[in-house]
Formats: C-alpha cells, sequence, structure tokens
C-alpha cells in the first residue's frame, strides 16, 4: 500500500508538472491498472482519451467501464463519458446490457443512461431496471427514484402493460426500502406499485400488514390495502388492537391516531366488549414503556408516553359511563 501511495504520488506530481503529456498519463494507466487501483487513473485514462482518436485503448476503456460503477451516474461530467464509450468502444454495449440490473446503483444506472443515449435500451430491461430502483432505493436517491417513477408511470399507462411485465420476467417484489418511510416519496411509490403492480405485490401487502416489528411499513402496507380495496384481505380490528399493543409511544403516530379513533367508536357497537378490550390492551402497552423509561432515568420520555396514555384512557373511559 506504501508502494502504491508513492507511485500514485510519483504520477500525480509528473501529471501537475505536465498536465498534457499523454505518454505520462497512458504510463499511469498502465501502471494502475497493473495494480488494480483503476480509480486512481480516471482522470489520466480520460486525458488519454480525449487526447487520441479511434477505438479506446484497452486499459484506458477498462478505467472508465470502472467509472460507471464508482461515479454517480448523474455527475455534470457522465454523460460526455458515457458518449465517449458508445462511439469508441462498442463492447461497452453488450456489457451494460449486462449490468442494467447490477447491485450497484451507480454501474446499473449508468448502464440504463449509457443504453438510452445510444438508442439500445429495450422496454423489458428499461422496466426490469426502473422497478430495481423503485423498490431497492430510498429516498435519499432522489435522481434516480424519479426517474423510475416517471418511466414506470408512463409505461404503466400504455396498452399491453400486463403482457411487458410478463415478457420482462420480473422478480419477486418481497422488499420496497421506501415503505419503511412516512414521506412523500413513499406515498408516491405507494401509488405506483398499488396502481401499477398490484397482482405482484397483493400477497406481500397483506405479509406486511402483520408485521408488528416495523410501525411503518405495518401501515403502509395496510394503507395499500386499502387504496387497493383489498382491506378484506386482512383482519382489520386485530390490525388495529395489535397497533395499540405494538406502537411507539414517544410520539402520536398516524397508525396510533387510527386505531385509536377505530375503536372510540363503536361504544355503542355490538362489538363494544372488543374495542374495550383493545384500549385496555393499549394501556397496559404504554405503562409497560413508562415504566422503563421511569427505570433508566429518562423523564423527558417518560412525559411523552403518559401522553398517549392519557389519550388511550380518556378514550376507554367513554366505555365505562
Amino acid at each position: 500500500r506504501n508502494q502504491d501511495a508513492a507511485g500514485i504520488n510519483i504520477f500525480a506530481g509528473m501529471r501537475e508538472r505536465w498536465p498534457k503529456d499523454v505518454a505520462i498519463c497512458r504510463s499511469m494507466v498502465t501502471a494502475l491498472v497493473a495494480a488494480d487501483n483503476l480509480y486512481n487513473a480516471i482522470g489520466a485514462a480520460l486525458m488519454v482519451a480525449h487526447a487520441t482518436s479511434g477505438p479506446l485503448e484497452e486499459p484506458v476503456a477498462k478505467v472508465l467501464i470502472y467509472a460507471l460503477r464508482s461515479e454517480g451516474a448523474y455527475g455534470e461530467s457522465m454523460p460526455a463519458m458515457r458518449a465517449l464509450l458508445i462511439a469508441r468502444y462498442p463492447a461497452v454495449i453488450a456489457h451494460m446490457h449486462a449490468v442494467i440490473t447490477d447491485e450497484n446503483v451507480d454501474l446499473r444506472t449508468n448502464a440504463c443512461l449509457l443504453l438510452a443515449q445510444a438508442n439500445q435500451l429495450g422496454d423489458s430491461e428499461a422496466l426490469r431496471h426502473h422497478l430495481l430502483n423503485l423498490v431497492a432505493l430510498s429516498s435519499s436517491y432522489s435522481q434516480a427514484t424519479k426517474d423510475a417513477i416517471l418511466w414506470l408511470t408512463a409505461a404503466a399507462a400504455k396498452p399491453g402493460w400486463a403482457e411487458l411485465k410478463r415478457t420482462a420476467k420480473l422478480p419477486p417484489i418481497d422488499k420496497v426500502a421506501s415503505l419503511d418511510e412516512w414521506s412523500d416519496h413513499q406515498k408516491e411509490v405507494s401509488n405506483l406499485l398499488v396502481t401499477a403492480f398490484l397482482p405482484e405485490i397483493t400477497e406481500q401487502l397483506v405479509h406486511w400488514s402483520q408485521d408488528t416489528a416495523s410501525e411503518r411499513l405495518r401501515w403502509n402496507a395496510f394503507t395499500m390495502l386499502e387504496l387497493a380495496g383489498l382491506l378484506a384481505r386482512i383482519d382489520v380490528p386485530a390490525f388495529h388492537a395489535a397497533t395499540l399493543t405494538t406502537f411507539e409511544a414517544l410520539y402520536r403516530s398516524v397508525p396510533f391516531t387510527s386505531a385509536l379513533a377505530y375503536f372510540s367508536a363503536q361504544v355503542t357497537a355490538a362489538t363494544a366488549p372488543a374495542a374495550r378490550a383493545a384500549l385496555a390492551a393499549g394501556v397496559a402497552h404504554v405503562e409497560k414503556e413508562i415504566a422503563q423509561f421511569d427505570k433508566a432515568n429518562m423523564a423527558s420520555r417518560a412525559v411523552t408516553c403518559r401522553e398517549r396514555l392519557k389519550q388511550i384512557q380518556d378514550a376507554l373511559a367513554a366505555f365505562n359511563k
């Protein structure tokens, strides 16, 4: 490692002194490729590429292909780099087809954008790519997820959508990163999945709605089933009852207020005894949380939990009048 660092420093010094010397840049690329240190060769490889014409030299092409893995697909310089590869390294097309659903988000997104630039992007592979980005990426990947939502929304609105999904041979949708969020992005993803991928995701929504280990996932699954008109697939009273015994009592969440409202509306209904029992279980849950915070000398958290406790107790009191 020390030798590699020393070599990089020597080349960096030479490039600083002779920034346009193609021979120095070519030597640097050759040496760093041999040392499997492609990241530090990107600048020199671009210099060689811009200073020459015709097919890219193999070491230069190898470094620039690597850059598609290490550099963000939406960087200012990336469209030009992709165009360079399209024009002067034809083998890049086959490679990009092969990695369009790679686990590396930068590589697969660069692959999709490069194939689109080259007019070589097929609908089936575009669908697989954008669906992967839709379900695998959180809202922090704003541009990639925005592109996914735009492409999938447009594609789903066209005739032949069901057939396209069939021919694309989509993998199961067994995880959606944004469903562990409560955000505007999550709402967009939820709506798109319900409108465009309901047959592919219904069973998972039923399963997720029972996952009391993840409050956000569970609630998002519930609201998606509601949007799809499929709440009959689950036991709604049991869902809300489970919320009251598992919710995070430190804040007033939508699942909590929804469960509270659901059972509060049953004071005079035939289901009043079950509603009373669910609220009582909610009281026990929050009292347990408060006891744990008191024991840990976390008074401020216990105070917040007592606000939730009073809300449930007030609702329960209506059943005892």
